[in-house]
């Protein structure tokens, strides 16, 4: 044996020492194997029976059945005999089948493996169509196959990376619903390539900048299928800017027709809200659609959120547990938080679409809050730092559809010129009592949506009549709740000026950080709660200073504080009115830790500690600053 051989050996051998789940890893990896000398057998398990197949003898004699359009013989791993047959359809797709008696082994996408140029190319094509990709989709694999047939190792690839695709998702989702489980990777996938063609791909750094890129991938699903392709560009509707302006508006006006009656009929609700949309913007050219707006209109107004079945919850579940898987699985971290609620908005859409009616909403939703609630609101505050102005309250059931509300209130008014007199333009724009405008809940119908959490999102100026009710209460001399109730209710509609935040910050400092007057235990904790989130939204550090002093005299007055759980969510959200990491993190580590120190049970101590460490999983740089409450919790809890 020379030396590279002995050297070959001796790594492969090394490879023992490592777990199983990371030499399964290594060794899938072709390159790996070609420099180590490592040859390895794969086996295909196919069909409900289980049949296996070694793969080189199993596509060995699908290549020749293929070469000689005819049939080819092969034997399973247990020795019984198989046909490898092949039969053309009517469409000029190949199916290529393995049987034994009665028993039909579809091998579907094994018909690429063909060492026939043209028939592989158009197996490739229909393989995109099945996909869900357009003509020009993945063009690195059609070089390949147009310039030699494709590999064993290869294929594997090419069919992994075809189903990375939302009509993928949508039959597993399908099958799966089917049988006795639906699995979490299939609800919500860990893979950035597929929600890059689910929402599209680009560099968008706010939520107006995202018309372009999902516009891009609405055109990609128009190339595809104008029908299917639509109804998949829907998903994209959880922004009011992107599907009016899209190329869905130019589709014929029967085309439109038929989408606006799928919408009604069997969409989802972001969907809903998107057709509604696009309705009233092509609604000049397209008359006939008045009907289909209005039913739509009516659908969404008459949700009930407190139903524990109603779609909304749905929708709302659906969402919070998808977006914390990402989290999680942190799939999308790269991503701004704004465009990581666009891929789970859209997932938790599709997951609606295909399971309404076949998933218990209520059992579902109690499921996926218990499951991954916690991680959610920790992952939103987290975000906060970025995107301040969308809380993780903001994902309930309630505030979407006041969300939805307002969305069908602003495009009302944007395409009013649009609505000829009719029973539509009664319904958006009349004061009776079953209209939109009585369905309005304000401010919930016009707060933040959750991809428009950035400063940069447009914040209108404060109008003359709310300046003139801030100014009254910010006027008097004590700290009472109706001095800053209009501030905090506000805070996400418009912007305020400094000279506000400073007279709060004042008014609070003069009363010794105590409110005056007879404050039930809720709504001062509701109070300091909202200030915590002025102080996040104006990026007032002296009034986030101010709201962790406010807590800390609450417990030093032993005046029932929140439990330390609960106020170190309050400090989260305070902190986010620092915007530079490192004095972030600081803020947090600072409150962290006095409360790790204050603690008075071990109740109390497990809770923070489960926060705090899921904190630091969500952001490791946090244990910097955390690390010193989270040993003396521990501490804490071994004695």
């Amino acid at each position: 044996m020379n030396m590279s051989t002995e050297k070959r050996s001796l790594e492969a051998n090394v490879l023992g020492i490592f777990p199983p789940f990371l030499r399964r890893e290594l060794v899938a990896n072709k390159a790996f194997r070609d420099e180590l000398g490592i040859k390895v057998q794969s086996i295909l398990t196919i069909g409900v029976g289980g049949a296996r197949f070694r793969r080189d003898k199993l596509f060995d004699a699908i290549r020749s059945a293929l070469a000689d359009q005819s049939t080819a013989a092969i034997h399973d791993e247990s020795g019984t005999s198989y046909s490898v047959m092949i039969e053309v359809q009517g469409n000029g797709s190949t199916v290529v089948t393995a049987t034994q008696g009665d028993t039909h082994l579809r091998l579907s996408g094994l018909a690429i493996l063909s060492t026939d140029r043209a028939q592989r190319l158009l197996e490739f094509d229909f393989a995109l169509v099945d996909a869900g990709l357009p003509p020009n989709g993945l063009p690195e694999w059609r070089v390949i196959l147009e310039q030699r047939p494709i590999e064993d190792d290869e294929l594997g690839e090419l069919l992994a990376d075809l189903s990375r695709t939302p009509q993928s998702c949508i039959r597993a989702l399908d099958n799966e619903l089917s049988g006795p489980d639906v699995k979490l990777e299939t609800i919500a996938p860990a893979d950035p390539a597929y929600y890059e063609r689910l929402v599209g791909v680009g560099d968008a750094c706010s939520a107006s900048e995202l018309a372009g890129s999902a516009s891009s991938r609405i055109a990609d699903l128009l190339a595809w299928d104008t029908e299917q392709g639509a109804r998949v560009a829907l998903l994209l509707a959880s922004h009011a800017g992107v599907i009016a302006e899209s190329p869905l508006s130019s589709l014929p006006s029967d085309a439109l027709a038929r989408l606006g009656e799928w919408a009604k009929d069997g969409a989802d609700l972001v969907s809903k809200i998107g057709m509604i949309e696009l309705g009233l913007a092509v609604l000049p050219s397209s008359r006939h659609l008045e009907p289909m707006i209005e039913a739509l209109v009516r659908e969404i107004i008459e949700l009930n959120p407190d139903d524990a079945a109603c779609r909304l919850n749905f929708l709302s579940a659906g969402f919070v547990l998808i977006d914390a898987e990402l989290s999680r699985t942190k799939a999308l971290g790269n991503w701004p938080p704004f465009r990581r609620r666009f891929a789970a908005l859209a997932q938790a859409s599709l997951v609606e679409r295909v399971g309404l009616g076949r998933i218990d909403v209520e059992s579902f939703s109690k499921w996926a809050f218990g499951q991954r609630g916690h991680r959610f609101y920790l992952q939103t505050l987290v975000d906060m730092r970025l995107e301040p102005r969308w809380l993780p309250d903001y994902a309930g059931p309630d505030q979407l559809h006041c969300e939805l509300i307002g969305r069908i209130h602003n495009a009302g008014y944007q395409f009013a010129p649009n609505v000829p007199p009719g029973s539509l333009h009664q319904l958006l724009f009349s004061d009776d009592p079953m209209a939109v405008q009585a369905a309005i809940n304000f401010p919930a119908s016009f707060l933040p949506g959750p991809l428009e959490g950035s400063l940069e999102c447009r914040r209108n100026p404060v109008p003359a009549h709310f300046e003139a009710i801030l100014n009254e209460s910010l006027a008097g001399e004590q700290f009472e709740p109706k001095s800053v109730t209009a501030l905090i209710n506000l805070r996400g509609l418009f912007h305020f000026d400094n000279e506000k935040i400073a007279r709060t910050v004042s008014m609070i400092r003069a009363a010794g950080h105590r409110i005056n007057g007879d404050v039930s235990l809720e709504e001062r904790d509701a109070l300091i709660h909202g200030l915590a989130g002025v102080a996040a939204i104006t990026r007032s550090t002296d009034l986030a200073c101010d709201v962790r002093v406010m807590m800390r005299k609450n417990r030093i007055d032993g005046l029932s504080p929140p439990r330390p759980g609960c106020e170190l969510l309050i400090g989260l959200h305070a902190a986010a009115a620092y915007e530079e990491s490192e004095a972030w993190r600081k803020f947090i580590g600072d409150w962290a830790g006095e409360l790790a120190f204050g603690v008075s049970s071990k109740g109390e101590a497990q809770e923070l500690h489960t926060w705090l460490t899921t904190l630091c999983v969500i952001e490791p740089a946090l244990r910097k600053t955390i690390g010193c409450g989270l040993a003396a919790l521990a501490a804490y809890i071994e004695v």
